[in-house]
C-alpha cells in the first residue's frame, strides 16, 4: 500500500514537472513571438510579451524604450538596468542608459557606457548608428562620423539611402567637412558609392571640389576611376569643361598621356576607356552589336576599332567621344574598311555641339558595302558659343528600317587637325600643354601653347 502510494506521489510530481516545463516552453515561445511583433512596432504585443515573460531581456529593453517615450525616465532606467543584468552582451540597453546619464550631466559614466556598447556590438549597424548619434549630441562630430562609417560598412545596402545624405550634409557644412578627411585619406569600401551619390545630389559644385581635394591628398589610396568619372560627369553637366578636362588629364598615367590629342586614343592602341574624354562604347542588352579593338590586316599599329552588326533594328548612337575644342574650323581624318556592311543608308561620323549651344557641326559621308582600307575626312566648324562637343558614330536615317545594319566595319588612325582658329578663348588656354607627370597638379595660371 505504501509502495503504491509512493509511486502515485512520484507520478504526480512527474506530471506537475512536465506541466511546468510545458508551460515554460509555451510562455517562452509566446514571449518570443510577441517580442518580435513588438519590435516591429506593435505596442499591444509588448503588453502580451510582458505577461508571458516579464523578465525577457528584449522585453525589458522595449518596455524601457516605451517608458522613455512617455517621459517616465526613472522607471525606464529600472527596466533598462534589469535588461543589462539579464543579458550583459546586449548593447541596446547600455545606449539608452547612456543617454539618460548624459542628460543628467553624468557624461563620464555615459561615455563609458557608449564605449562598452560599441565594443559589444562593433559591426551592428543600428548600434553603431546609435553610438554616432550619441557622440554627435555630445558635440564630437569626428567620433560621430567614425561610427557612422562603421555602421555603413557593415550594412551598406540597408543604410546607404539613410546615411549618404548625412555625409553629404557634413561635406556641405564649412568646418564640419574636415571630419571626413580621415575617410578620404583611407577610404572605406562604401566611399565610391558616396562620391557618386554626392556628384548627383550636391547643390553646389564647391562641395565636390572639397571632397576631390581631400581625396587627392591621400598617399594611401589613389582616386579611383569611378570617383574621377563621377566628378568629371558633374563638371561637364555644369558646363565646367576646362576644369573637367584638367581633372581627367591629371588622372592619366604617362602611357595614357601619349594618346592625348584633339581625339584621345584615335589609333585605338588602347582599350576603349568609357571614361572622361575618351571613347565610350556602351550597348543595350541583346543589341546584336559588338564594339571592340582587335587585330586585322593593313592597320597602322597593333590594333584597330572593330564593329559588328547582326541586323537588328537598333538606332545606333553608342560609340562616342566628348571633345574640348576651341572655336574654329577642324578637319577629322581617319581610315575605314567596311566588310559586307549592309543598311539602307549606312553609318557616319557626326560632330555635335553639346555645351553652350546645340546642333550639328559636321559629318562624314556614310559608310557602306565592302572595300579595302581607304582614307576619309570631313570638316567641323565650332562657333564661339559652343564650349563642348561630341564625336559620335551613328546609323543614318529617320525611319526605323534605316537602322537595320548588318555586317562589319573597321576604323583606324583617326585624328582632328586645326584648320583655322576663329577665337582663342580662356578655356582653350587653360588646357594647352596641360600634360604633367601623374599625381602632379596642373598650374592653371601658367599654361602656354
Amino acid at each position: 500500500m505504501k509502495r503504491l502510494l509512493k509511486n502515485n506521489v512520484w507520478r504526480v510530481v512527474l506530471v506537475l514537472a512536465a506541466i511546468m516545463i510545458a508551460w515554460k516552453i509555451i510562455s517562452v515561445n509566446l514571449a518570443d513571438h510577441f517580442v518580435k511583433l513588438a519590435g516591429e512596432g506593435d505596442q499591444s504585443a509588448l503588453d502580451s510579451a510582458l505577461f508571458w515573460d516579464a523578465g525577457h531581456p528584449r522585453v525589458l529593453v522595449l518596455q524601457g524604450e516605451r517608458l522613455l517615450e512617455s517621459g517616465q525616465e526613472d522607471l525606464a532606467e529600472k527596466f533598462l538596468i534589469e535588461a543589462v543584468q539579464a543579458n550583459p552582451a546586449d548593447a541596446r540597453p547600455l545606449i539608452l542608459l547612456a543617454d539618460i546619464r548624459r542628460k543628467r550631466g553624468e557624461e563620464s559614466v555615459a561615455d563609458q557606457m557608449v564605449e562598452t556598447a560599441s565594443r559589444l556590438m562593433p559591426v551592428d549597424g543600428n548600434i553603431q548608428r546609435a553610438v554616432a548619434v550619441y557622440w554627435y549630441e555630445r558635440g564630437m562630430l569626428d567620433l560621430a562620423v567614425e561610427h557612422l562609417s562603421t555602421a555603413l560598412a557593415g550594412n551598406y545596402w540597408k543604410l546607404r539611402d539613410e546615411l549618404f545624405p548625412v555625409f553629404l550634409k557634413i561635406a556641405e557644412t564649412p568646418g564640419a567637412h574636415e571630419t571626413l578627411a580621415p575617410l578620404a585619406e583611407d577610404p572605406p569600401l562604401w566611399w565610391e558609392g558616396f562620391v557618386v551619390y554626392a556628384t548627383k545630389n550636391a547643390e553646389n559644385v564647391d562641395t565636390l571640389r572639397v571632397i576631390a581635394t581631400m581625396r587627392k591628398s591621400s598617399d594611401k589610396v589613389p582616386v579611383s576611376k569611378r570617383e574621377r568619372n563621377a566628378y568629371i560627369k558633374r563638371l561637364r553637366k555644369e558646363g565646367l569643361l576646362a576644369e573637367a578636362y584638367l581633372h581627367w588629364v591629371n588622372g592619366l598615367d604617362k602611357e595614357q598621356r601619349q594618346l592625348l590629342g584633339y581625339i584621345y586614343n584615335g589609333n585605338f592602341e588602347h582599350e576603349l576607356s568609357n571614361s572622361g574624354f575618351g571613347w565610350y562604347a556602351r550597348l543595350p542588352k541583346n543589341s546584336g552589336i559588338i564594339i571592340n579593338t582587335a587585330i586585322t590586316y593593313g592597320i597602322e599599329g597593333k590594333q584597330a576599332l572593330y564593329l559588328s552588326f547582326k541586323g537588328k533594328r537598333v538606332r545606333f548612337r553608342h560609340l562616342r567621344q566628348p571633345l574640348f575644342l576651341d572655336a574654329g574650323t577642324y578637319r577629322v581624318t581617319g581610315r575605314v574598311r567596311p566588310d559586307k556592311l549592309r543598311a539602307r543608308k549606312g553609318l557616319q561620323w557626326v560632330a555635335l555641339c553639346t555645351v553652350g549651344a546645340k546642333g550639328k557641326l559636321g559629318e562624314s559621308r556614310p559608310f557602306l558595302g565592302t572595300g579595302d582600307w581607304r582614307e576619309f575626312e570631313f570638316d567641323i566648324n565650332v562657333p564661339p558659343e559652343c564650349r563642348g562637343q561630341l564625336l559620335q558614330l551613328r546609323s543614318v536615317g529617320n525611319r526605323d528600317v534605316d537602322h537595320e545594319v548588318k555586317g562589319e566595319i573597321w576604323f583606324d588612325d583617326m585624328h582632328i587637325q586645326l584648320q583655322r582658329q576663329e577665337l582663342r578663348t580662356e578655356h582653350a588656354e587653360q588646357v594647352s600643354g596641360s600634360v604633367q607627370e601623374p599625381g602632379s597638379e596642373i598650374d592653371e595660371k601658367n599654361q602656354s601653347k
